[in-house]
């Protein structure tokens, strides 16, 4: 109620991709446009504002965008030229501009990250981003570094602009609609199917994921992996999990779980991966028509009737989410609520 309401034009047409943040929504469309939309008072909506707008808007990128990552506060998006654009919330200098938050304690904008590099995707987690550089396979990251998820090795404190990850492997996927990274964990896959996982690692306490570490820690797979999040991989006999099971395991946890040689892996079991959402945080799976979400997991979340429309693209937040389907639509769903809505695209008007 202290914000004014953000107004512009609404035309962005079909979506291509979304991404989900803690209080605002942004997709490409096919011209590889960002429209935003939900509250922004952190300049979340990129429009040059603070504000908030019920139907997407479009975010002022100095050039197309080819994909989107959200964090909580923030949004970044990877231009066609490989340059990284973030905007939103500047806490823990998660935008990468090279500004602290003191003195740059948000951007409305979309503003150019620090240090000239080339990206070919990018990743976000709740306070911080990570980037592939272009050619060279090396990750960088930027944002607050209080579980290791920078991966250079520091569990304290932040960093304004893009530092390199401490590891001589070069990866071929951070994310690219097969990975993940968390809040607090960041996965990386080698061309060979080797995975890596830095993040999740406080110095307080140990980290619930069975693998991780302030700077990439490999993860001892049977085989190689073709897809990968922080806490599951897929390989050709389904999908390995690794968080430490501890305390009283649900029964729902248990009855899609599957031990194996190594005991801090466990294998879920799946037929329908391309139904199956990698969801953060919680694993839910459907009971005599409802869901039961039990907190601390990170598995694949029960497919979502769409109207019979085809999931192209997922993105999730906690316990809510959105899709792009095969007509350019973007369906929401949010909480326990696991019915999706309409939120924008063709018919949303």
């Amino acid at each position: 109620s202290d914000t004014a309401r953000v107004t512009g034009v609404f035309e962005p047409g079909r979506f291509t991709t979304v991404a989900v943040g803690n209080a605002s929504i942004c997709g490409l469309n096919e011209s590889r446009n960002p429209y935003c939309w939900g509250l922004g008072e952190f300049g979340e909506l990129g429009v040059g504002q603070p504000g908030r707008s019920a139907l997407p808007v479009r975010a002022r990128a100095p050039e197309p965008l080819v994909d989107l990552v959200a964090g909580s506060l923030h949004i970044c998006g990877l231009g066609e030229s490989g340059a990284a654009y973030c905007w939103g919330l500047n806490a823990g200098g998660r935008l990468g501009t090279g500004e602290p938050e003191t003195v740059a304690p948000f951007r409305t904008l979309p503003t150019a990250v620090a240090g000239g590099l080339s990206f070919s995707e990018l990743v976000a987690g709740v306070s911080s981003v990570c980037g592939l550089e272009t050619g060279t396979g090396r990750a960088w990251c930027w944002g607050s570094a209080t579980d290791g998820q920078l991966g250079n090795g520091e569990r304290s404190g932040s960093r304004e602009m893009p530092v390199v990850v401490a590891t001589e492997e070069r990866f071929v996927a951070l994310q690219s609609k097969e990975l993940w990274a968390g809040p607090r964990a960041v996965a990386a896959r080698t061309e060979d199917g080797r995975v890596f996982v830095w993040g999740a690692s406080p110095d307080d306490g140990p980290s619930w994921l069975g693998y991780a570490g302030a700077t990439p820690v490999e993860v001892p797979l049977p085989g190689p992996a073709t897809a990968s999040t922080s806490v599951c991989a897929q390989l050709d006999a389904g999908v390995l999990c690794w968080p430490v099971l501890t305390g009283d395991v649900p029964p729902e946890v248990l009855g899609v779980l599957t031990p194996t040689a190594d005991m801090s892996i466990r294998l879920y079991e799946t037929d329908a991966l391309d139904l199956a959402f990698f969801e953060g945080g919680y694993h839910c799976r459907r009971d005599a028509g409802t869901y039961a979400c039990t907190d601390a997991w990170a598995f694949p979340l029960p497919g979502l009737d769409f109207d019979g429309e085809t999931a192209v693209h997922v993105a999730t937040f906690g316990r809510g989410g959105c899709a792009v389907t095969d007509t350019g639509r973007v369906w929401c769903w949010r909480g326990d609520f696991f019915e999706a809505f309409l939120a924008a695209g063709p018919g949303s008007e």
